[in-house]
């Protein structure tokens, strides 16, 4: 058996959690879209294989084979048998037809090669990696924000724990820190109309307003703020590069958490369990990985951050 992760083999192992439950999500949108999980399916297994290798001290180079990786690492020192085989023989084989042939995968080969990759990962980590299960692989790992990474560490804790309540909690308050508190999207909210009394400019508005017209200008005005308000929101999303309608799912399912007031997570998690108001297992998956992403996307966004060469010596 092999010695507890080191801190960098770690990371390597959250990120193929990360890519295998990418080709789930994937492989849950209809036709066409959900074909590209079969080749992020064959890139989580290949990912776990290298890794496999290096942790194992495997002699591997460039022109290993995907089939080779169960000889080659059965022969290491501290050889480990990997199972499944038939099952990513048949992966592989589906995946080369696509790439390399053009061979669209029926409904039926996406649903077995999620089946066959699920059953690979649970069979074969704790064998790479003793004591570790596929299950307990925590993404927030690739986390780069410290704060950000400790609270969703904490909710994977929860959630193994069985307290998914609380789990929700923390990843939303992890989102929190992430971009600060936002309320869950509603839309934009309501759509304007033409109105001819806002023909013209607002101050032409404002002249021909009498008394029993004032009501009518706030609640324009009132609407007017509430879309920018929504629209505001909506665009500091997509301008990261985050799926909205994958966010507004993940609003959705989040609880809403106090700004500044962590004291209330358990009382709101409490709340919610008492109510059956929280995510089942998927519904926390999705979430988790929506905010490792958003923590990716922000991190790569701020990188690009930086003042115009010219001005950085002011």
């Amino acid at each position: 058996m092999t010695t507890a992760l080191d801190p960098q083999t770690a990371k390597r192992l959250a990120f193929v959690r990360l890519v295998y439950d990418q080709a789930v999500q994937q492989s849950r949108l209809p036709a066409p879209l959900n074909v590209t999980a079969l080749l992020t399916f064959h890139d989580s297994v290949e990912l776990f294989l290298v890794l496999a290798g290096d942790h194992l001290g495997a002699q591997l180079d460039r022109k290993t084979n995907f089939l080779d990786y169960w000889d080659r690492l059965k022969k290491t020192p501290n050889g480990v048998l990997l199972s499944q085989s038939a099952g990513m023989r048949r992966l592989n084989d589906h995946r080369n037809g696509l790439k390399h042939a053009g061979n669209m995968p029926t409904p039926e080969a996406l649903d077995q090669a999620r089946v066959d990759v699920t059953a690979f990962f649970d069979e074969n980590v704790p064998r790479v990696f003793s004591q570790v299960s596929f299950d307990s692989i925590d993404m927030a790992d690739v986390i780069p924000q410290d704060e950000v990474r400790v609270k969703a560490k904490q909710a994977s804790q929860h959630a193994a724990d069985g307290s998914r309540a609380l789990a929700m909690v923390l990843v939303a308050r992890a989102f929190a820190l992430l971009i600060g508190n936002s309320r869950a999207m509603r839309g934009f909210g309501r759509t304007l109309r033409h109105d001819a009394f806002f023909t013209g400019s607002l101050e032409s508005a404002f002249r021909k307003m009498g008394n029993n017209q004032a009501p009518r200008l706030g609640a324009r005005l009132g609407d007017v703020s509430e879309a920018v308000v929504e629209i505001q929101e909506a665009m500091r999303i997509m301008s990261v590069g985050l799926d909205f309608p994958q966010y507004l799912r993940f609003r959705e399912l989040l609880p809403d958490v106090w700004p500044n007031d962590e004291d209330q997570d358990a009382v709101i998690a409490r709340r919610d369990e008492e109510h059956g108001r929280f995510a089942d297992q998927e519904e926390f998956e999705f979430c988790r990985q929506f905010l490792v992403t958003a923590a990716l996307r922000i991190a790569e966004v701020k990188g690009h951050q930086q003042r115009p060469s010219w001005q950085r010596s002011e």
